[in-house]
């Protein structure tokens, strides 16, 4: 892979050394933001260990990217049906043309 960059997160008192092709500061940001939401996680549950809440997030984050691809795939599905339909309107519109063209014509 090219463009590769190495990263280095510390998440809940360990640190992860990442190899990745995204901007090092957008990787800082994710790491933060799991950082907070593992940090509320274990607040609000006092039981919970750092590999529960990381997983707690990887379940949160692995149903919210199949929701945004059930949305996505709903999403195109509906623009196809709106492609479709201007399709046949413009069929139309072409057809309706074609015969007032025939009926000037006519006069």
């Amino acid at each position: 892979m090219d463009d590769q960059t190495t990263v280095r997160l510390s998440i809940c008192g360990l640190d992860y050394i990442l190899l990745t092709q995204k901007d090092e500061s957008y990787m800082q940001a994710l790491g933060q933001q799991l950082q907070v939401t593992m940090n509320q996680m274990m607040q609000h549950n006092t039981r919970l260990s750092a590999t529960q809440a990381a997983v707690l997030c990887a379940l949160r984050a692995m149903d919210e990217a199949f929701d945004a691809q059930t949305d996505a795939e709903n999403l195109r599905e509906r623009i196809g049906e709106y492609l479709d339909d201007a399709t046949q309107a413009r069929r139309e519109a072409a057809m309706l043309q074609s015969e007032i063209t025939d009926l000037k014509r006519r006069k």
